[in-house]
């Protein structure tokens, strides 16, 4: 996926306003694995897991405060976004 992203922090402060913004390519990889049972020709039912994951997909803030001298720093880091879980699923058909 294509795409721009923004993180912008704002804190009543002259000090703790930040903005930052990039264009970023995010991988992505889903992965599926089920198995069906047909009770009769129209009538099925279907367990499975799912696994996806988006490599740095979501970028957060965070503010530290690293030295006196300089003040609070707004800084800003890539992290993955993953879904997972079971699916059961009842399929009819007429």
């Amino acid at each position: 996926m294509f795409g721009e992203r923004t993180v912008t922090l704002t804190i009543p402060t002259p000090v703790l306003n930040g903005s930052v913004s990039d264009s970023p390519a995010v991988f992505n990889v889903d992965a599926e694995a089920g198995l069906s049972y047909w009770f009769n020709p129209t009538l099925k039912i279907t367990a499975s897991y799912r696994f996806d994951e988006y490599f740095k997909a979501l970028k957060t803030d965070s503010v530290s405060n690293v030295l006196l001298t300089t003040g609070p720093q707004f800084t800003t880091s890539n992290i993955d976004r993953i879904y997972s879980g079971p699916m059961l699923r009842l399929t009819s058909t007429f």
